[in-house]
């Protein structure tokens, strides 16, 4: 892939490496994790998601709504994966089989290189 601005090269990467560099749990879309993103991005606000966020992403997020599943789908994301030890609602999680959107979770916070 070609370079970004701030020279670093890009890497496509499988879902399946995400999920295992992260230690997530896959909630929805087991069947997608030969599925490639060319990058990941991290939000919390659904207006940045939009204006910020590249086709394909990787979303990782501490938003457990159905609205950041909703985000994501209009985003274009290929997986959202929820952080901080949280677990998505039930109806974010209903929202993503519906949409066929990846859904992760990550079990703790040391994964992400937190205390706890």
């Amino acid at each position: 892939m070609d370079s970004v601005a701030t020279g670093v090269e890009e890497r496509v990467v499988r879902l399946a490496e995400v999920v295992e560099a992260l230690e997530a749990e896959v909630l929805v879309g087991r069947e997608l994790l030969d599925r490639q993103a060319p990058a990941a991005g991290a939000s919390d606000v659904v207006s940045d998601l939009l204006f910020f966020g590249r086709p394909g992403m990787v979303l990782l997020t501490g938003l457990t709504r159905a609205s950041m599943i909703r985000a994501g789908e209009l985003a274009d994301v290929a997986a959202v994966v929820i952080v901080r030890g949280k677990r998505p609602e039930d109806d974010a999680v209903e929202l993503a089989r519906e949409l066929g959107m990846p859904l992760r979770a990550i079990a703790s916070k040391s994964a992400m290189g937190g205390r706890g």
